[in-house]
């Protein structure tokens, strides 16, 4: 892809091999050697150094602004500016060309490179979006009916395949520079949108889960990760996060089929490069554990009062304690509700009341979803024990 873009750059740099694709040709225009106008721009094409190329044909732009000839001048200005990486001046020729020849995608590519240049994101992407029907119906132009111009038909339809190609890599490249997390969503939905089937529409659903992470957009952020999933199910965080939103939002077949495919994953992933054998058997034993915990939750959540189950969550939830009491934080109080209930449904008589006050206890002191109801079983339990 970079080849393409070295490619396409060259291509804008040489004039007269794409043709003139408005009625006005800003190639090749009769000028008038012997007249003011024409001879400075004849001094401008005989200089040798770019940047006195550029003070000619800018005097002629100050000069003759309304000249007929005034859309070759831009042009040229347009091409000598880019390869100095003079963004604004390549934006401000584009533009004013334009608005002569909408339709030219030479111009318009060139204009990309600008805007492209001066990270003007806001631009950008409307511009791309525009310019691609153009390149499109430059690739779809007839076959001439003489030998003599199939060179510069088959020149104009490479070049508008080469720029509609272009367009859907700068949408990516240009996504992954952006830093403003509601901008490079609208880069990377136009990109799914106009190349649904591109190599690097593949790539969007991840970078879309760090975007709506950032905004606080937690159903999109979602939606991503089950996107992502169906391409790399192998995502051990994707996975646990989609099982335990699912289990939180009452969904519990879609939530138990993410754990379990989680605890596969766990089973089977080899470990990775760079990993040391010590690191990788903690995370997987971490990740594990986190699957056993949504099964168990989920039982729980569908037991009603049969003790058989509450026997099996218990159990499957015993497993995780070591490893979630080192993890801390809103799962382990979350684990702590679950087991508390376990005891509570089970035997409320006997070792069990101390047990269900500890896990009890536990959630009822530690921030998770069911920290409030904790503490008033918690209550409950002392009231009717103490």
């Amino acid at each position: 892809m970079k080849r393409l873009a070295v490619a396409l750059l060259l291509l804008c740099l040489v004039g007269g091999i794409v043709p003139a694709q408005d009625p006005i040709d800003i190639r090749n225009p009769a000028i008038n050697s012997e007249s003011e106008q024409g001879a400075l721009i004849t001094q401008a094409g005989m200089a040798e150094d770019p940047a006195e190329k550029i003070k000619l044909l800018e005097t002629f732009v100050s000069r003759y602004p309304d000249n007929a000839v005034i859309g070759y001048v831009y042009l040229q200005l347009q091409g000598f500016h880019l390869p100095q990486n003079n963004f604004d001046k390549v934006v401000e020729y584009g533009t004013k060309l334009l608005e002569i020849v909408p339709a030219d995608v030479e111009v318009r590519h060139n204009l990309t490179k600008g805007y492209e240049g001066k990270q003007d994101w806001d631009a950008l992407l409307p511009h791309l979006l525009a310019t691609k029907p153009f390149s499109e119906k430059d690739t779809k132009t007839p076959e001439p009916e003489y030998e003599d111009e199939v060179e510069a038909w088959q020149a104009k339809i490479d070049y508008g395949k080469g720029v509609i190609q272009y367009i859907e890599y700068s949408l990516y490249t240009s996504a992954l520079k952006i830093t403003d997390p509601k901008k490079k969503t609208e880069y990377f939905a136009a990109l799914r949108e106009y190349y649904p089937e591109g190599q690097y529409a593949k790539q969007a659903p991840d970078y879309l889960v760090q975007a709506y992470q950032q905004l606080g957009d937690i159903p999109k952020m979602l939606e991503e990760m089950a996107k992502s999933i169906e391409t790399n199910p192998n995502n051990e965080g994707y996975l646990f996060t989609l099982a335990d939103s699912a289990s939180r939002q009452n969904e519990y077949d879609k939530s138990q089929a993410y754990a379990q495919q989680l605890l596969q994953v766990m089973a089977e992933k080899p470990m990775p490069d760079g990993q040391t054998e010590e690191a990788w058997a903690k995370h997987k034993e971490l990740f594990a554990t986190y699957g056993n915990f949504i099964l168990g939750k989920l039982i729980v959540l569908q037991a009603g009062d049969s003790k058989p189950e509450y026997r099996e969550a218990r159990k499957v939830l015993l497993t995780t304690v070591d490893t979630l009491t080192e993890q801390g934080g809103e799962i382990y109080g979350t684990l702590a509700y679950l087991l508390g209930v376990c005891y509570v449904k089970l035997d409320i008589g006997g070792d069990n009341i101390n047990v269900a006050k500890k896990w009890m206890g536990i959630a009822a002191e530690t921030p998770n979803p069911y920290q409030q109801p904790a503490t008033q079983t918690l209550a409950a339990i002392r009231k009717a024990t103490e």
